[in-house]
């Protein structure tokens, strides 16, 4: 499977290489996070300063680029979420093995930005009607999911969720898990800030997503 992930990358490099640009520092607002560093504003969160948000919308590479422009969003981590192997690797959750999706934990400020908008952001990256893939990813770990850590986040991607499917803006009912938050597991370092790192057009990768 890493091989095929490699493949892929590669051909969307070649495919959308002449559009690609290379972000500027004004539109990045998210620091590169260090585990270590991340850790510590997770502090913030215990602490009630900040709120932290989990999100599964296939290829976690594409999901957190989706992220990395709006003010309030403090840090993004991509990882591991809703299975069942402690502190499992790539291969492992390639290997469909595991239970767990591949999935973006978002670190934000609620009073700068809010949960509807983190929601939109997250529609916005991938096609919520397809199961267990996102493009040419196809395996359960690419499954579509919002798990909640509040009661408040629950009620409101609930409403979310009803609201883009009374709209008629798809013709298939969205298929997007929505569960409690549980243990979350950061992905080799590699994996972080995978397409910001190489400067790819954020709206190019949703259309290789949505194919």
């Amino acid at each position: 499977m890493i091989f095929n992930r490699l493949f892929l990358t590669l051909g969307v490099l070649v495919m959308f290489g002449m559009f690609c640009k290379t972000p500027q520092a004004a539109d990045i607002v998210v620091p590169a996070t260090t585990a270590e560093e991340y850790a510590v504003m997770k502090q913030d969160v215990r602490n009630g300063d900040l709120a932290v948000a989990t999100f599964a919308g296939g290829c976690f590479w594409c999901t957190e680029s989706f992220f990395l422009e709006d003010e309030g969003v403090k840090a993004t981590q991509v990882g591991y979420t809703d299975g069942d192997t402690k502190n499992p690797t790539y291969e492992q959750v390639s290997s469909k093995t595991t239970g767990h999706a591949e999935a973006l934990e978002v670190i934000y400020d609620p009073s700068v930005i809010s949960y509807e908008r983190l929601l939109e952001l997250f529609f916005e990256s991938h096609d919520p009607t397809q199961l267990n893939r996102q493009g040419p990813d196809v395996g359960p770990q690419y499954r579509g999911g919002i798990y909640y850590h509040t009661e408040e986040q629950r009620e409101k991607a609930a409403a979310k969720i009803k609201e883009i499917n009374e709209s008629g803006k798809y013709d298939k009912p969205l298929v997007t898990d929505l569960k409690p938050a549980s243990d979350f597991y950061r992905a080799e370092e590699y994996h972080q800030r995978y397409y910001l790192n190489r400067g790819i057009d954020k709206t190019r990768l949703k259309e290789w997503k949505s194919q």
